[in-house]
């Protein structure tokens, strides 16, 4: 049977040179000189001596067969208990190598030893060193399941890459970062990195990286400790803040503010209209009930907060995420100071958070401010619909001469679009020179009533007493313009046109307010 790698010849080298009886090479020559010297010596006293010189040799190849036999059972026992698949490293190797030459040492220390308290002595120093084996057969174990985790974690350069980053692994623990960089010279990715196994003076199993990749003169650490560490992940609080604000209906699955938050009047969005220059389009919004999206939001992110300040969670939040994006905005802290580094560790009072009073409610307020900036929860206004001008349409809203126009170089869909502006523009005028008569036109005689209310404001009512009953109060705006889009949809019906010159008349009406007509 082959030796394994392990193997020692004690009699000659490592830990133990000096056994307690040494084999004699030069025999032949101490009796010649014993035959010399004694000269006069008894034939049997030479004999006796003989066989007393032969005796220790025969000791001695005893001492050292029992040696190699030791070392062999030895090697056997701690390959079935670390296995040979867990050996890839040959400094490993050396560390197993090491134990078994300590086995080995107390074995042969027993060697036909009678002395009770010896062997109880040697028994003890020996199960010693093997707990140290069964400590290195789990550590190997640890190593194994280390290295498939490191690579399910970081599967990719991608995943190396986003270190440090929202849903990557953290860095802000040192031991975070020593799990990173360890595991990636194991997994080959650290060219020049060096892992070296050794013992402590306490007898524990240590590992030390350096060179290569990683940083500085390198680190070391307990190999238990190291290879069952579970490292932290920073929070991607992008997809946890936009899950709980779906939940509560702040946002749409599409991620924009949900519409129940527009501000409504008798039961519609209140709208409003203006060319926006950079995009030459007609954009219509509607106001946004802030004081609600406020109050939703803050306990919401409060809530998050809370919970995240009871573990590392809040500083690698804090550190690998919200931070850099609020500095990368150019969004400043209270007085446009620079947001603190990092959270205070500290005795705080409220509840049981590790980090001390002032950096909870530093987190709080960080969070709070990354939210209504990522979801645009401190907008005052949503756009409701946006819509392209032609570049003549646009020139002509804008007051924007060009000597070249003329009405005859309009295209069909200028036209359609004067056309379309002109039936808004009519419609709305009637309404407001004499919403009776307007209305009349449209439905007749029977179909409405009008009135005033204790303000003395003019209500239309169209089919009064029916299921279809409708009121309007001719002194709001967003009113006069829903009574105008019934009144245009009662006249020409739903099709393409009277959709855009129901646009058209939240635009017209924008446009007199703003001119202040009356």
């Amino acid at each position: 049977m082959a030796l394994p790698r392990f193997s020692r010849n004690y009699g000659r080298s490592g830990a133990y040179e000096n056994p307690a009886v040494v084999v004699d090479t030069k025999t032949a020559e101490i009796w010649a000189n014993t035959i010399d010297n004694l000269g006069k010596m008894a034939a049997i006293k030479l004999a006796e001596e003989k066989k007393a010189e032969a005796a220790r040799v025969k000791e001695a190849q005893d001492r050292i067969a029992f040696g190699y036999e030791s070392n062999k059972k030895n090697s056997e026992k701690v390959y079935s208990l670390i296995g040979k698949s867990g050996l890839n490293n040959p400094d490993l190797v050396d560390f197993a190598d090491k134990q078994i030459d300590r086995l080995t040492q107390i074995d042969i220390a027993m060697y036909k030893q009678s002395d009770p308290s010896a062997l109880a002595k040697a028994n003890k120093l020996y199960n010693e060193e093997y707990n140290k084996v069964i400590n290195m057969k789990n550590v190997i174990g640890l190593m194994k399941e280390g290295d498939a985790g490191f690579q399910a974690r970081m599967a990719d350069d991608d995943a190396v890459l986003s270190a440090g980053k929202p849903g990557g692994l953290a860095l802000y623990e040192d031991k975070d970062q020593q799990y990173l960089y360890g595991y990636m010279q194991r997994s080959g990715l650290g060219n020049g990195a060096t892992e070296t196994f050794y013992e402590n003076e306490d007898g524990v199993m240590m590992v030390e990286y350096k060179g290569g990749i990683i940083p500085g003169n390198g680190f070391k650490a307990v190999a238990a400790e190291f290879f069952s560490y579970i490292p932290y992940t920073v929070p991607n609080d992008k997809e946890d803040l936009e899950e709980r604000f779906k939940a509560k209906n702040l946002l749409t699955e599409n991620g924009t503010i949900n519409p129940a938050y527009r501000v409504r009047e008798n039961g519609e969005d209140v709208t409003e209209s203006q060319i926006d220059p950079k995009t030459q389009s007609i954009v219509t919004y509607s106001p946004l009930n802030t004081n609600q999206i406020a109050g939703v939001a803050s306990i919401t992110t409060d809530q998050l907060a809370a919970s995240r300040l009871m573990t590392n969670d809040a500083q690698n939040s804090y550190t690998q995420s919200i931070r850099p994006y609020l500095v990368g905005k150019g969004i400043s802290y209270k007085d446009g100071k620079d947001w603190p580094e990092e959270l205070t560790i500290g005795d705080g009072t409220f509840g049981n958070s590790p980090y001390d009073d002032k950096s909870q409610i530093l987190y709080k307020e960080a969070l709070a401010t990354y939210a209504k900036d990522l979801f645009g929860l401190n907008k005052t206004n949503q756009e409701v619909s946006r819509t392209k001008l032609s570049d003549s349409e646009y020139k002509r809203r804008m007051g924007i001469t060009d000597d070249e126009d003329s009405s005859e170089k309009l295209t069909a869909t200028e036209r359609t679009q004067r056309s379309v502006e002109e039936r808004a523009k009519k419609r709305v005028d009637a309404i407001l020179s004499n919403p009776s008569e307007a209305v009349r036109a449209v439905i007749g005689e029977e179909g409405y009533t009008e009135a005033k209310n204790a303000e003395g404001e003019v209500i239309i009512t169209l089919y009064p007493g029916t299921e279809d009953e409708d009121k309007f109060n001719m002194n709001r705006s967003n009113q006069v313009a829903r009574l105008a889009k019934r009144l245009e949809e009662g006249e020409f019906g739903k099709d393409q046109t009277t959709d855009k010159v129901i646009f058209e008349i939240d635009r017209y009406i924008e446009e007199r307010r703003k001119k202040r007509l009356p």
